[in-house]
């Protein structure tokens, strides 16, 4: 079964650093990797972002830390 999933980081103000994923997957499990850059290909500062994952069944909203 399809369907769309997205995850986007957002900065500690809440302002979206990057779209990664905006796409059609399977269901199971997945691997997102971020290079520390945002949208215009610009690195970001090392510190704590939030990231949302939106899913058909739900939204989750969790906390990393990017350590340069």
């Amino acid at each position: 079964m399809w369907a769309t999933a997205a995850c986007r980081p957002y900065d500690i103000r809440g302002h979206l650093v990057r779209r990664l994923v905006d796409e059609n997957r399977t269901a199971g499990s997945h691997f997102v990797r971020w290079d520390g850059l945002d949208d215009r290909g610009r690195v970001v500062s090392s510190g704590v972002y939030l990231y949302r994952l939106s899913h058909p069944t739900g939204i989750q909203e969790r906390k990393m830390v990017l350590v340069r």
